[in-house]
């Protein structure tokens, strides 16, 4: 979803750095049911669940979006190799998060 939604926000003419914040943003609220009831096989209490994913979710958008710009203004790599590596970092960083704390088998 993140992806989808940069490309086509990058193609209409938006900034790339404003895309790839606008497409993070996307898909987070898409995968949240996905990753609860899917990846993790969630069993706590969504109310439990939602504030911590929404912190993970601002974090992991601030990591892409200063990697992103680091990476496109900075030392100047293109839009496509710098958000695979953008991605990647994230992906890592929301997975032993999302792992340990936010869908940990606990119910409250």
């Amino acid at each position: 979803m993140h992806w989808a939604a940069m490309g086509l926000l990058v193609q209409g003419g938006l900034s790339p750095l404003l895309s790839t914040a606008i497409g993070a943003f996307t898909g987070a609220v898409s995968n949240y049911f996905l990753q609860f009831y899917w990846a993790f096989n969630g069993k706590g209490v969504h109310g439990s669940s939602m504030p911590v994913y929404a912190f993970t979710v601002i974090l992991g958008g601030l990591l892409n979006a200063g990697l992103f710009h680091l990476l496109t203004a900075l030392i100047h790599v293109g839009i496509v190799p710098a958000q695979i590596f953008s991605t990647a970092a994230v992906a890592v960083m929301n997975f032993v998060i999302y792992k340990r704390i936010v869908f940990h088998e606990r119910i409250i």
